[in-house]
């Protein structure tokens, strides 16, 4: 009798991909999907929201599904390792690595006779 092993890729560093998206990729959209759809028939449902336009309800409805996309397309999807993190402490902080930035002094040992 012969053992098969199978490679499943366990590690901690792998990740799976769902619709050609990483799992951790994947779950705000889900989320923001089934969120979206509560609040669309809210909106259908709640006594005043009814004169306005079904088109309006629908863009309203699907707007955090509209944001969680383009929050993921923009900060995760083809973009290296904390690259959200790095752009919010640029942005609120303004804190980012630079050598230039550094002040250069005298260097005591290479004083001039």
């Amino acid at each position: 009798m012969e053992r098969y092993t199978i490679q499943t890729h366990t590690d901690i560093e792998s990740s799976g991909k769902v619709c050609g998206m990483e799992t951790s990729h994947f779950i705000p959209i889900l989320c923001a999907l089934v969120f979206s759809i509560i609040w669309f028939f809210i909106l259908s449902m709640s006594p005043g929201t009814q004169g306005v336009s079904v088109i309006i309800r629908v863009l309203l409805g699907f707007l955090p599904l509209v944001l969680s996309i383009g929050y993921v397309a923009i900060f995760f999807i083809g973009r290296p390792p904390h690259f959200q993190e790095d752009f919010f402490e640029n942005i609120f902080i303004g804190s980012d690595f630079n050598i230039s930035k550094l002040k250069k002094g005298k260097n005591p040992l290479m004083e001039a006779d």
